[in-house]
């Protein structure tokens, strides 16, 4: 039997009307679906159950991925569109998708099975991008950003690194035992090191509100200041309670140099250099010492800039202890060496010292350079030298020390003085004593020593007497009783001869059966001598003059002078001779330039002192420049190029 159409459709109206009647019971605000009549839920616009069996559920539409995919545009605007993709094509899973587009070009949200990451913090999780394992980020080549306020603060890069949107400049965060390195436009990588050690943290910096330095979290005794001019550091540490405040170390034996640290300033081009801990070979020296080799130095100093030090010690305000301590024990102390470099600088000592005193600091001694050899040991198997000094010239004159006085003190002038005791007898002597005009002064005799080869080493000493006298001595011929004799002219220009200063004169007649000699008219350009009684005797004459010599004339006898010790004032009444002799009244021959009239200062080298003239005293720093003193920088000396 062939149905007729509109039976058909009859048939199936019926039938979806009876379905509906006895399915469903609608209510004016909500609908419910099932196997029997039930009451919705009052929150919902449609609820389904699955009956009594409870063993159905809701179907969605099904499509593959490319059907899902090919639903772009959308008809109308769905947004909560639901479908659900039966199969997976690489990073597009099967699953359960919803749309969140408020267009027509659909935005599909696939509801994961189980693998949500909440907000408020997941259990059970298994760290890892295996299978199985849970991480956050993609699963396909793109970045994972992480912002705030829609704004992106950071991104992990899909080739690896990390790049934080905000930062401006380098940065270093820790990451276990490796470090994370930001370059210039804030991009990180992880840069694998050995630093710090397993187990260890890495610390972080901050800067102070206000500061122009960054510090550690935990340590607050290190700052590294901004690179801005005027501030006092660069690197600041305070060890504080710690033995050793920094500690530097370099192992590196295959460079031919090595440095622990080195301190470099380059101020408007003039640069100065220090090394701690140096190893590098340095020569220096020239003859007649061959050169010598150092290699290596715990502190080396290196200027070649002008104006500026090698090595600067200083002590001020409280200190108690020496600017500068050299210690050995196995060498010598402190060595000082200066290579020839230029003629135009005629003193340069390898060590020069002076002190200043603007005050008086009461009675002592006040010694620029002082050097003291302290012998402990037993018997007696050296000599021990205070001071030792030696000029090696060749053809050249010198002195092996040398000593200048300059000054109008009361007691004692001398150009060097010397000392020395055993603790009981005492002997001291003055060198070149302006204020007595004396070349030497001194306790004890003066002596000479010969070493004979048949009598031995011998010792002479010279005659001495109250006041100073010439002796001049010679020989005439005495012819018929009588002869004169003329004094040496040169003799007779430099001794005084009046009727308080008369000649003295010790004739000797070599002649047999001479009745003796008379000295008639002495006067101050000669004498006669005549034989007594009458005498006519002919033959040789031996005689010896004593003379009054101009030089500290008004001395007088037993002159008082000064002791080794005390000054004039300070001397005890008994030490003080009748003879208080005025020194400044003494006859003295005028200084060597003005007899014979050249010029002092022309002969003297720069750097050295002007022995005379209008700038006497002064050390010559150049033509028409003069000082108390050498300076620091040769650049303080007017010198003529060469």
């Amino acid at each position: 039997m062939i149905n007729h159409p509109f039976q058909y459709f009859h048939k199936t109206i019926f039938s979806v009307l009876f379905f509906v009647l006895i399915v469903f019971k609608t209510y004016s605000q909500n609908t419910g679906i099932g196997a029997a009549a039930f009451v919705p839920n009052a929150s919902s616009m449609l609820e389904v159950q699955s009956g009594a069996g409870g063993n159905r559920g809701f179907l969605p539409p099904r499509v593959t991925d490319a059907q899902r995919t090919a639903m772009n545009p959308l008809p109308a605007a769905a947004q909560g569109l639901i479908v659900y993709q039966t199969n997976t094509v690489g990073a597009s899973l099967e699953g359960l998708y919803y749309n969140i587009s408020t267009t027509a070009v659909p935005n599909w949200i696939r509801v994961a099975a189980g693998g949500d990451w909440y907000l408020t913090g997941n259990v059970g999780t298994i760290p890892g991008v295996a299978a199985g394992q849970n991480f956050i980020g993609t699963t396909d080549v793109q970045d994972f950003v992480i912002a705030t306020n829609t704004v992106e603060r950071v991104r992990i890069l899909s080739t690896g690194f990390a790049q934080l949107s905000s930062l401006a400049g380098a940065v270093n965060v820790g990451t276990g035992n490796s470090i994370v390195i930001a370059d210039a436009v804030g991009q990180l990588g992880k840069y694998t090191t050995t630093l710090p050690p397993a187990g260890t943290t890495l610390e972080l910096w901050y800067r102070p509100g206000g500061a122009q330095y960054i510090q550690p979290v935990s340590n607050n005794f290190v700052r590294v200041y901004d690179g801005v001019l005027g501030l006092p550091y660069g690197i600041y540490y305070d060890g504080g309670t710690q033995v050793v405040g920094g500690y530097f170390r370099t192992t590196d034996a295959a460079a031919p140099t090595t440095v622990a640290v080195e301190g470099f300033s380059d101020v408007t081009g003039n640069q100065t250099y220090g090394y701690l801990g140096y190893n590098g070979a340095f020569t220096f020296g020239v003859a007649p010492q061959s050169p010598q080799t150092i290699s290596g130095m715990a502190v080396y100093g290196v200027v070649d800039d002008p104006t500026r030090a090698s090595v600067f010690a200083r002590t001020t305000a409280n200190a108690s202890v020496a600017a500068q301590i050299d210690y050995s024990n196995v060498w010598i102390g402190s060595y000082n060496y200066i290579d020839d470099i230029s003629a135009a600088y005629a003193a340069r000592p390898s060590t020069y010292a002076q002190l200043n005193n603007a005050v008086s600091h009461g009675f002592t001694n006040y010694p620029a350079n002082r050097a003291i050899e302290i012998y402990n040991g037993g018997g007696n198997p050296g000599y021990g030298i205070g001071a030792d000094g030696e000029a090696w010239t060749a053809a050249m004159d010198g002195e092996g020390v040398y000593g200048y006085y300059n000054g109008t003190g009361g007691t004692r002038r001398a150009g060097g003085y010397f000392f020395s005791t055993d603790g009981v007898f005492t002997n001291n002597t003055a060198v070149a004593e302006e204020l007595t005009n004396s070349k030497v002064t001194g306790v004890g005799v003066v002596a000479e020593i010969i070493p004979t080869p048949t009598h031995g080493r011998v010792r002479m000493t010279c005659s001495e007497s109250p006041e100073y006298w010439y002796n001049d001595y010679g020989t005439v011929q005495l012819l018929n009783g009588h002869s004169h004799v003329n004094l040496d002219p040169i003799l007779a220009d430099i001794i005084i001869v009046d009727a308080q200063n008369p000649i003295k004169v010790f004739p000797q007649a070599n002649i047999l059966n001479c009745n003796g000699l008379a000295v008639l008219n002495k006067s101050a350009t000669g004498f006669d001598l005549v034989e007594v009684s009458g005498g006519t005797s002919s033959g040789e004459v031996d005689y010896q003059i004593v003379a009054k010599p101009k030089t500290n004339y008004g001395e007088g006898r037993f002159a008082y002078v000064a002791g080794p010790l005390l000054k004039y004032e300070q001397d005890p009444p008994s030490a003080k001779a009748a003879n208080q002799v005025d020194w400044s009244n003494i006859y003295r021959w005028p200084a060597d330039w003005d007899v014979y009239g050249y010029d002092v200062e022309a002969h003297t080298g720069i750097g050295d002192v002007i022995l005379g003239g209008s700038h006497g005293g002064k050390i010559k720093l150049g033509d028409g420049k003069y000082g108390d003193g050498l300076p620091s920088d040769k650049n303080g000396l007017k010198v003529s190029s060469h």
